[in-house]
């Protein structure tokens, strides 16, 4: 068993229209989860669900972004349940 998770890095590029039409595209071909990268408004994830069909929505908060970065309780409460799941890739390689 596995998972599909697709990625879109289209909206710095293209714009929210564009970006959620791919991500609807995503989940009818059959992706499980949806990572949609640099969304700067936490509320936005909510029409990034809705154009998922409801599917899990990650959200990636890495230090060396753009994105102001929220904890995960913050992005659950500011996209009204829209975030699923919290991606910190680079958090552990800056402890010491």
């Amino acid at each position: 068993d596995f998972v599909i998770m697709a990625r879109t890095d289209a909206l710095a590029v293209e714009g929210l229209e564009k970006t959620l039409e791919r991500i609807a595209s995503y989940s009818h071909a059959g992706a499980d989860m949806i990572f949609a990268e640099a969304f700067p408004d936490p509320a936005t994830y909510t029409q990034v669900k809705k154009a998922s069909g409801g599917k899990p929505v990650l959200a990636n908060m890495t230090e060396f972004g753009r994105v102001a970065l929220k904890t995960p309780q913050e992005l659950a409460k500011e996209s009204s349940g829209a975030v699923d799941i919290v991606l910190n890739p680079l958090t552990v390689y800056r402890a010491q």
